[in-house]
């Protein structure tokens, strides 16, 4: 499978992931604005009686962040304009299908996702802004590649056994605790007889699980963290096991069914073997999101933000030396 990962410069990718987030506010306020206007000369705060109008208020956010937010502004509508222009739409049952597998497969836990974006000082809307502009890259470079039967065939048969053919599989479901003590409690409440279910709804840390009674599905091997695979994948079918320490916390995990391999037919994943086709040939999102900004016609009329002209012609030689380094690649 390694031979379907891309490999980019590592600095262009740095690039457009600062891009991205910067991008990705934008989104999001742009989203949640009011649409009344706000009188300036009226007070935002009364201090002692003396009033601080919100014309001081956003001439000290323009001091400070002006450069960045007319940045997002930008990058939105250059990406948005693209959207619009091809037709791309991107739903928020995609979105939230993306999210829940990075929630799931990145960072293992709602908790710890949270946490990560806290760290950030990132909302959920800004992450929820970057996968559409991810989505929204990812669609116009798929549109861009064309393939036939053929190929999406011979695709599927070099590949069947590395992504379409279906290993062992177990149906789980977990309680997190954070720590030793408080796992092996509710192992005893278990053991009582306590329904695993309840127990999860009212106890268990993982948010994304825990109000459907702690399910999580069934998995394949890969797909979670290697100590909770260990201990679900050697248990027999109605077996709960724990605690079972990972990076997360301590997990007792339910097995409610194991299923064996299945091997895959063409005719139920040929529409997900083209689409995995044309991902892989596709150019990357990266360069996607560079191309566009670079393109982009984008002046400004203050000075003082000149800056932002500097930074996609700075863009603009970094698009022309990938470009470069891809007609080099090509050549040998």
């Amino acid at each position: 499978m390694n031979d379907l990962l891309k490999r980019h410069r590592p600095e262009i990718v740095v690039l457009v992931v600062l891009i991205t987030l910067i991008a990705a506010a934008t989104l999001s306020s742009s989203q949640e604005q009011d649409s009344h206007l706000l009188d300036l000369s009226s007070p935002i705060a009364i201090v002692n009686g003396v009033e601080i109008p919100y014309s001081f208020f956003y001439n000290m956010l323009e001091a400070r962040v002006g450069f960045e937010t007319l940045q997002n502004l930008v990058i939105y509508e250059i990406v948005r304009a693209e959207a619009d222009r091809l037709g791309i739409e991107v739903s928020d049952e995609e979105i939230d299908q993306e999210l829940s597998f990075l929630i799931r497969y990145q960072f293992g836990s709602e908790s710890a996702f949270k946490n990560q974006l806290k760290q950030a000082r990132m909302t959920p809307g800004e992450i929820r802004s970057q996968i559409w502009i991810e989505l929204v890259c990812r669609a116009i470079a798929m549109n861009e590649v064309s393939v036939t039967e053929e190929d999406v065939k011979a695709f599927f048969d070099e590949y069947k056994t590395q992504i379409y053919d279906i290993g062992e599989r177990v149906e789980v479901r977990q309680i997190l605790a954070s720590t030793e003590q408080d796992a092996k409690a509710i192992m005893d409440e278990l053991q009582a007889g306590a329904d695993f279910a309840a127990v999860a709804i009212e106890k268990s840390l993982d948010t994304a699980t825990a109000s459907d009674g702690g399910y999580i599905g069934v998995i394949e091997r890969g797909l979670m963290v290697e100590e909770f695979e260990e201990a679900a994948f050697n248990a027999n079918k109605g077996d709960v096991v724990g605690p079972v320490k990972t990076s997360y916390g301590y997990h007792i995990i339910e097995v409610l069914d194991k299923l064996g391999p299945e091997e895959a037919k063409f005719e139920d994943y040929r529409d997900k073997a083209e689409y995995d086709l044309r991902a892989y040939r596709a150019r990357s999102t990266d360069e996607v999101l560079i191309e566009l900004v670079a393109k982009a016609d984008v002046s400004v009329t203050d000075s003082d933000y000149q800056g932002l002209v500097d930074l996609i012609n700075g863009l603009k030689q970094a698009l022309q030396e990938m470009q470069a380094q891809s007609a080099g690649e090509a050549t040998n």
